[in-house]
């Protein structure tokens, strides 16, 4: 195989490895990391349109020149400071003509165009600008929906160098498939999205697009913390973490089915009232596994079921068959009622949400109660550790704690 038909078969496989995933955030840092690497490029920014308006993501540098933990790099996924961009800069010039600038030495770019760099590539002191590459990430159908900004790209030999002209078809072609698959992503969220947006429009207070992008967020974080700890393969732990980062946002869907007298009242609940609140576990599983036609709402049901139960095994609803609410056999206990799930009875994702859950909720204002200091958040999450919560899920959250911290702050309540 010729070197060309390398880079084109790797091409493919990147596609399809684009094509699988689903979240946004994610996907654009798949993107970014691997346009970086296949440019050989010290550091990349991502662009995204947000309606009209071109905004930066994210930045990143090589991993050999950047001293920052695995968790501190995940920061920049959830870094609060998007902005829009100047219109002289370099990406939203890309907007405008559709083209691709790809030059060697940004001293002899023509002044006449007065269009700069755009300079989130100053967050990293040791980098001096020289070459930039920089390219539409537009779809088959000529839209564009972001822009990728490399900086110093290098051949083989490793000499900062523009791209050969034989690589542009190479390229247009990454992007475009890129593109598309940002697209698919996007629809996905939105669609998700939707359907919180009716729990907000039903003035369930607690279920803000905020909250279910975060606890989504959180969930995501900690089970790739805790895989990697397990060493669990790293494919596995990137589908696994794409699915629960959507998954988890429909946790709560079931208060749908509650009714609203119960969901919305201020003051605390009778023992009726809250039985009946349980129950949205029960028909989140269910109304999920009814409309499935995706892995999200599968693992969505899986998590809505078991996201309230307890490691002690004091939790609900417990071993039950989530399309009736009955109690499977041989796990009813003396009452027969059916018995709490406990350990690893309870699948890890929906052990990773019950944790991410608390302490979002804790975190934020309630009409019942105010926020807690986080202080006071983290000794209960600490104290629970063992009865209410895997230990081993805790010590995966508090390692996480500073990306957490960044996606609190990415995701403020309006």
């Amino acid at each position: 195989m010729t070197e060309r038909s390398q880079a084109f078969q790797q091409l493919l496989d990147v596609s399809k490895d684009f094509g699988q995933a689903r979240d946004v955030d994610f996907l654009l840092e798949k993107i970014l990391t691997t346009a970086r690497r296949l440019g050989n490029a010290e550091v990349g920014s991502i662009y995204i349109m947000e309606g009209e308006v071109l905004r930066h993501h994210h930045t990143r540098n090589g991993v050999s020149q950047c001293s920052v933990s695995p968790d501190n790099a995940q920061q920049h996924l959830y870094d609060p400071s998007s902005y829009p961009l100047p219109d002289e800069c370099i990406p939203n010039h890309i907007l405008r003509t559709g083209n691709i600038i790809n030059i060697a030495d940004i001293s002899q770019f023509p002044s006449v165009e007065s269009v700069i760099p755009e300079p989130s590539y100053t967050h990293y002191p040791h980098t001096t600008l020289t070459a930039i590459l920089a390219f539409p990430l537009k779809t088959h159908q000529g839209k564009i929906v972001g822009v990728i900004q490399l900086i110093n790209p290098r051949d083989n030999s490793g000499t900062i160098t523009a791209a050969p002209e034989d690589d542009i078809p190479l390229i247009q072609l990454f992007a475009s498939n890129a593109a598309s698959a940002i697209e698919r992503a996007q629809n996905t969220r939105v669609r998700i999205q939707g359907i919180i947006q009716i729990l907000t429009a039903l003035r369930d207070t607690e279920e803000t697009v905020a909250h279910v992008n975060r606890v989504g967020a959180y969930a995501a974080e900690v089970y790739e913390t805790w895989a990697r700890k397990k060493a669990l393969p790293a494919q596995e732990i990137a589908q696994c973490k794409d699915s629960l980062r959507l998954a988890a946002m429909l946790h709560d869907i079931g208060k749908l089915a509650i009714p609203s007298v119960i969901r919305k009242k201020p003051g605390k609940l009778s023992e009726e009232e809250y039985d009946t609140m349980k129950e949205h576990t029960t028909k989140g599983a269910q109304l999920l596994i009814q409309h499935a036609n995706s892995e999200i709402e599968r693992v969505a049901a899986d998590i809505a079921l078991t996201h309230h139960e307890r490691w002690d095994g004091r939790g609900y609803p417990g071993h039950i068959d989530p399309a009736t609410g009955t109690p499977l056999e041989c796990y009813e206990d003396e009452k027969g009622c059916p018995k709490g799930k406990k350990g690893e009875e309870i699948p890890v994702f929906g052990r990773i949400v019950a944790i991410v859950d608390v302490y979002d909720a804790l975190m934020n204002h309630r009409v019942f109660r105010e926020a807690w200091k986080e202080e006071d958040v983290l000794k209960t999450l600490q104290t629970e550790s063992g009865t209410h919560f895997d230990p081993e899920m805790i010590d995966a959250f508090f390692e996480t704690l500073d990306t957490i911290r960044a996606i609190s702050k990415r995701f403020p309540d309006a």
